[in-house]
């Protein structure tokens, strides 16, 4: 039988396997993004229609402000994006994903398949349900406890 614990543990372990694993698919240099970074510029891509701000990686991400501003500020210095002055308000960038990102990201996106398909082998449609509505209901209950 599997306690809390364990279940929790294994959740940990699968989530490190699967970022060490992209980190070895991926020569990471100080220049290249991180795996967290490159989830975010995927985030810029598939949302490159629509102005991006900030707060929008905060709430996509539920990462900290902090958290938030650290991430967009190491890619804005490694020239994966820039912010861009918005109307009246000064303080309000939005987040445009550059050239240089765009071909990293595509990079990205062959390696996390090859991670997907690695990863989901075996699995069929029903369980992969199955799994989300499990990981939906657990996401809930922290949210619910939260607002307590």
């Amino acid at each position: 039988m599997c306690s809390d614990y364990d279940l929790i543990m294994e959740f940990r372990k699968l989530s490190k396997l699967a970022e060490r694993r992209h980190r070895q698919d991926c020569n990471t240099d100080a220049n290249r993004p991180t795996f967290v970074q490159l989830w975010i510029l995927k985030y810029l891509y598939d949302n490159r229609d629509i102005e991006i701000y900030q707060k929008d990686i905060e709430n996509a991400f539920e990462i900290r402000r902090a958290t938030a501003t650290e991430l967009i500020n190491q890619l804005e210095k490694k020239e994966f994006i820039r912010r861009e002055p918005v109307g009246l308000d000064k303080r309000l960038k939005k987040l445009t994903i550059t050239d240089k990102a765009i071909a990293v990201k595509q990079e990205f996106e062959a390696k996390t398949k090859k991670l997907r398909n690695d990863l989901l082998h075996g699995i069929t449609a029903e369980e992969k349900k199955l799994l989300i509505n499990i990981l939906h209901k657990m996401q809930n209950n922290l949210i619910e406890s939260n607002a307590q």
